[in-house]
């Protein structure tokens, strides 16, 4: 009888068995098919039951749902769709004794890095360089678990395949291994898990999976499997009415081997025919445009319609210049990295700024971050200018004197602040200094004092939140839609961060502080929230698997973007990857293979688009339709390919023409105009320079380190008021020439701090030419009496009944036996005017090229309203050429150019247009700053 029992059960279980292997189904369709569509007609012709259907993501549930409600009138019995992701999550909830979370990526980053403290597989101790590391460990011992890699096959791979004289790389590997299986058994031990252990004992309570609700269950649109999911997979499918559909690829067949499938259907090919258009365009922008063309020549987009992005880069052009959300009905779901958000660059600046361990504060690193769009746009009462003009104001104040470090105390210093209100003013905007300092001191607070002193982690992350919450109540970062996702975004990732068991960890530094949080939010996406059903569909070329469309656009089809071609792996190289039965660079380029022309062969229409400038080219994907093409009409003429212009024009366009308005009046005729020789000189020179740069006063801004002839000549004249102000009043008589270039060099290394060694170089430069002058010119400046230095003076000019205001700066006011000499540095080459030459009204048109400059006469012309002075004699100080330069004006020819300078004022007054110059363009536009604003930016200077 125990026999009988015996021989029953085995050939009970032997039917169910086969039974069971029977039931396992694959339908292998062709490429051109809708599988959406075939499987949603395959469960409703044979009259499935308690479906579980599971897809590789969950995009297609979303269109199965919408094909089974258009075709099934009435409700279908029961059916549960899944991504894979999803599905094992339930079987690991539903069968596992203790549900252990998930550990974050950032986590695993952090205990990955103190095993390797132990093992020193990544030669270091500082967490900012092993990030990178971390993260490249974390996914390959992820993939390494999922295919059930052993690790003492790593152990037998070292012993048996690497040569004796690798023994440092043998030791690696070790240590590599070391770490993988450590890793595991920490995370089981703190009550973690990853997904890749979920797949793991999903695939073995798999074996035992039982549901109520479920009779049949679907596999659907899979072509590659890890062996952890094989195994999960060919579980099911035997317990189950098991069914595997997807379309046909060269290594179907050996993965339904694998899954011990042997009942398979394969679909006919009813040879569909794609329509294709090649669109080859310079620049992404172009692209872009000629898609805005199609799109008004098709009449719009419809449902069925599908914009494949092959990159991010695309995402804002396309918003912004081909779609209108007013009117176009659509979804994306392609998400835009934070990375490339202004919330990394200010994290950037922020990091660039505290990376210095020093209580001093690099100057442009402090400019950089004020200068960004969320610090810059802080309001201050009325105006959101105050932090711009504040930023502008410390560069001219601290950058163009050659101070590159400062105290945390000299970013409130009252000249600054002083000088800032002034702008601010001139603006428009009466600020009080006590307003603007408590502005200036929160700013500081936010961006520098609360990043000096981090405890730990959490301690960090209160404060930057603490940051945005300022930037987002108190400027305009949060007033664009767009930018307020990318803060909201910003906000969660710090809140979940905030909740990982990381938070008392102190760092060594407050930049890795700003590494970690920028290698976190690098992994992160801002998504837009939006109906994957409704309008035409925006995806990336991942989110694309298992959908079919009619008409596809596909923008960036070139070659190292389409495919994604991987880089040679640092650790599991491909050599390695075949030994352990990993999948290969060659792998992972068939799979994107796959997916990319199952999109393309089962659209009615598509259009690529490719860019073709700086030896960009097609990808090989688009070469191998090209041949199939030529292969089908048998002709080696490639397939007409289509450009994409832009209608661009690089004609110089008319000068510009600015009128004499009521505005300008007002200006010239205010108490806070003054006509200089500067001023006049540029008007002399061109009228439409005077207007940009003494009327609207626009200046060009620059923030590199090394100085600029400006600014070489700010601070020459600098040191040379230091050096002469303990001789005003005294004789200028020296006895040793050597210890007062001690002097002279003590103030140039005082006034030029900058580490920058082009800026040392400069320094060098100023002392040498200095010296060389001194040297040169020693005999003719000592024995002299030095009565002023950087003398102000003022007066009054009559023109037509009305006062005018003339001013100027004198260097240095010596005396030599009576004689009042005016001495102007020159640090470029001077001008030397010809005094010989009388200024009329009839020889007007001269008095630019035989004058040069206003300079000399107009400081006669102020001592002279000042001083009682019979005779004045003027100096170029040269340093450029090491000489001096004089003249002598006398009393009548002042008396000629005080007429010559009421007739230029008044013609400044009383012009009709500030008209571009026409005379010497070369000379006078190559180098002029505004030359781009006149239509003069092509001029150039021929040597």
């Amino acid at each position: 009888m125990f026999l009988v029992n015996v021989i029953y059960w085995v050939f009970y279980i032997t039917l169910i068995q086969k039974r069971s292997l029977k039931l396992s189904k694959a339908y292998l369709i062709d490429s051109s098919s809708n599988l959406i569509e075939d499987l949603s007609n395959l469960i409703l012709n044979e009259d499935l039951k308690q479906i579980t259907v599971i897809f590789p993501n969950r995009r297609p549930t979303i269109y199965l749902s919408k094909s089974l409600a258009s075709k099934k009138k009435n409700a279908l019995s029961f059916i549960e769709l899944f991504s894979i992701d999803d599905f094992v999550d339930r079987i690991y909830e539903l069968h596992s004794d203790i549900v252990y979370p998930e550990i974050s990526t950032l986590e695993a980053v952090f205990l990955l890095y103190e095993l390797n403290q132990k093992a020193s597989f990544v030669n270091t101790k500082s967490i900012d360089y092993f990030w990178t590391w971390g993260y490249k460990l974390y996914s390959d011992f992820e993939e390494l678990y999922l295919e059930q890699v052993d690790i003492s096959s790593i152990d037998y791979l070292l012993q048996s395949y690497l040569p004796d004289n690798l023994i440092n790389f043998n030791d690696r590997f070790t240590r590599f291994s070391y770490i993988y299986k450590t890793f595991y058994e920490k995370l089981n031990e703190n009550g973690f898990c990853t997904r890749s252990v979920k797949y793991k004992k999903a695939s073995l309570f798999s074996k035992d999976y039982k549901q109520e609700n479920t009779e049949s269950i679907i596999f659907a649109g899979f072509y590659d499997l890890t062996k952890t999911e094989q195994e999960l997979f060919k579980n099911m499918l035997e317990s189950f009415n098991g069914i595997f559909i997807s379309k046909y690829g060269p290594k179907i067949k050996d993965l339904l081997i694998k899954l011990n499938i042997k009942n398979i259907e394969e679909k006919a090919s009813y040879n569909k025919k794609t329509r294709y258009h090649f669109i080859k365009a310079p620049y992404l922008h172009n692209e872009i445009f000629k898609l805005k063309e199609l799109k008004e020549e098709l009449n719009g987009f419809r449902d069925d319609d599908l914009i494949v992005l092959s990159s991010e880069n695309y995402l804002f052009a396309l918003l912004h210049n081909c779609l209108d959300p007013k009117s176009d009905v659509f979804n994306i779901s392609i998400g835009y990295p934070l990375s490339r958000t202004p919330i990394i660059s200010l994290l950037d600046k922020l990091l660039n700024l505290h990376k210095k361990a020093t209580s001093s504060i690099y100057i442009s690193d402090y400019v950089n971050v004020i200068s960004h769009p969320y610090i810059k746009s802080l309001r201050l009462g009325s105006t959101d200018i105050a932090a711009k003009i504040y930023a502008y104001s410390i560069k001219s104040f601290f950058l163009n004197n050659a101070r590159s470090f400062v105290e945390r105390k000299d970013l409130e210093d009252k000249q600054l602040i002083l000088d800032s209100i002034d702008k601010l003013k001139q603006q428009g905007f009466e600020i009080s200094y006590s307003e603007f300092l408590d502005f200036v001191k929160l700013i500081n607070l936010y961006i520098v004092d609360n990043f000096l002193n981090i405890k730990n982690i959490g301690d960090f992350l209160d404060k930057v939140v603490d940051l945005i919450d300022f930037l987002q109540n108190n400027s305009n970062a949060g007033l664009h839609a767009i930018e307020s996702k990318y803060i909201e975004r910003t906000l969660e990732i710090l809140d979940e961060l905030s909740n990982l068991n990381i938070k008392k960890y102190k760092l060594d530094s407050s930049s890795s502080y700003f590494n970690l949080l920028k290698n976190f939010i690098k992994t992160k996406n801002v998504s837009f929230p939006s109906s994957p059903t409704q309008g035409f569909q925006i995806l990336g070329s991942l989110e694309t698997r298992n959908l079919t469309f009619n008409r596809v656009f596909y923008l960036g089809a070139n070659e190292g973007i389409m495919p994604n071609i991987p880089k040679q792996d640092t650790i599991l190289t491909d050599n390695i990857r075949k030994f352990l039965g990993l999948p290969t660079s060659k792998d992972r380029l068939d799979m994107q293979k796959y997916n990319f022309f199952n999109l393309i062969y089962s659209a009615n229409e598509v259009y690529f688009f490719y860019e073709t400038a700086q030896d960009k080219n097609k990808s090989r994907f688009l070469e191998s339709i090209f041949w199939d093409i030529q292969k089908q009409e048998k002709r080696l003429d490639l397939p007409q390919e289509e450009d994409a212009l832009m209608e661009v024009t690089f004609a110089q366009g008319k000068p510009l023409i600015i009128e004499n308005s009521q505005k300008v009046s007002q200006i010239l005729n205010g108490d806070n105009f003054y006509f200089s020789a500067s001023a006049i000189d540029t008007f002399l020179s061109c009228k439409a320079k005077f207007y940009f740069s003494h009327i609207l006063k626009l200046k060009e801004t620059s923030y590199e380190e090394n100085l600029d002839p400006m600014s070489i000549g700010t601070i020459s004249h600098k040191v040379l008021y230091e050096y002469f102000k303990d001789y005003k009043g005294k004789e200028y008589n020296p006895g040793n020439l050597h210890s007062e270039f001690k002097k002279i060099d003590a103030i140039i290394d005082n006034h030029i701090q900058s580490p920058s060694k082009y800026v040392f170089l400069q320094k060098e430069q100023i002392k040498y030419a200095i010296r060389r002058f001194f040297e040169r010119n020693f005999d003719s400046i000592k024995q002299r009496i030095v009565l002023q230095l950087e003398f102000p003076l003022h007066m009054k000019l009559n023109i037509n009944n009305i006062n005018y205001r003339i001013t100027g700066i004198l260097d240095k006011i010596d005396s030599i036996n009576g004689t009042v000499v005016v001495v102007d540095y020159k640090t470029g080459m001077p001008k030397e005017p010809n005094v010989d030459f009388v200024p009329t009204k009839e020889n007007r048109d001269q008095w630019f090229s035989k004058i040069k400059s206003f300079q000399l006469p107009l400081y006669g012309l102020l001592i002279k309203k000042n001083f009682t002075v019979e005779n004045i004699r003027f100096e170029f100080w040269s340093l450029k050429e090491s000489k001096i330069i004089s003249f002598e004006i006398t009393n009548k020819q002042l008396e000629v150019y005080e007429e010559a300078l009421k007739i230029i004022i008044d013609e400044i007054l009383f012009c009709k247009y500030f008209d571009c110059t026409d005379e010497n363009i070369e000379s006078k536009c190559s180098n002029c700053p505004y030359k781009v604003i006149c239509s003069r930016q092509f001029v150039t200077r021929s040597w």
